[in-house]
């Protein structure tokens, strides 16, 4: 995934709600009742939703979105399958496995745990992935999974979200090596804004 500038980033940001509102628009136009939208506005919802996520993966509303509509045209396999094909053949493409991950996760799919950890070994510099196989830890109940979120917080670039997740670790901080690395982050957050310890 490529880095923003922080402008850019917002600008992508606005540009993602924008195409999310306009298919939520759609959805509110649908006079289909619980058969979903058909054709040209169905593929046109998708293809925002989609693109919403190609600009940022981890984003919630289009995920939902996107499960909504495909669940509500009968067509969650036709999602999933989407998303293998695309990742068959663009390999590379982080964000592509954030959201396949995320929606096999959504549907409670055994897979996800394997994916996420392919996922995360191929792509060690992904702070999202990192953070995805953190969650999986977790689930698990896996020793694992604080370092793995200290891991994904090195690695994250978003300011806010990054200081979320540090929010989650400090929440974990119970035990002494859970401590040591929160507060390690909490100096590095503190030095970075030009605070002394």
């Amino acid at each position: 995934m490529r880095r923003l500038c922080p402008v850019s980033a917002l600008l992508v940001r606005a540009v993602a709600l924008l195409l999310v509102l306009s298919g939520l628009d759609l959805l509110a136009q649908d006079k289909g009742g619980d058969s979903g939208l058909q054709g040209d506005a169905f593929d046109k919802q998708s293809l925002a939703l989609r693109t919403a996520l190609h600009y940022d993966p981890s984003l919630d509303a289009p995920l939902k979105g996107l499960l909504r509509l495909y669940n509500n045209a009968g067509r969650l396999e036709d999602l999933v399958g989407l998303y293998r094909a695309h990742i068959a053949q663009y390999g590379d493409d982080i964000g592509a496995k954030v959201v396949m991950v995320r929606l096999l996760k959504a549907l409670d799919r055994a897979e996800a745990g394997e994916m996420i950890q392919a996922a995360a070994q191929q792509h060690p510099e992904n702070g999202e992935l990192k953070y995805l196989l953190y969650q999986d830890y977790k689930k698990r109940g896996d020793r694992r999974a604080s370092k793995t979120l200290s891991d994904a917080i090195d690695l994250q670039q978003q300011q806010g979200r990054k200081l979320a997740w540090l929010e989650e670790l400090l929440a974990q901080a119970q035990e002494n090596d859970v401590r040591n690395l929160a507060q390690r982050h909490l100096a590095e957050r503190a030095a970075a804004e030009g605070h002394t310890a």
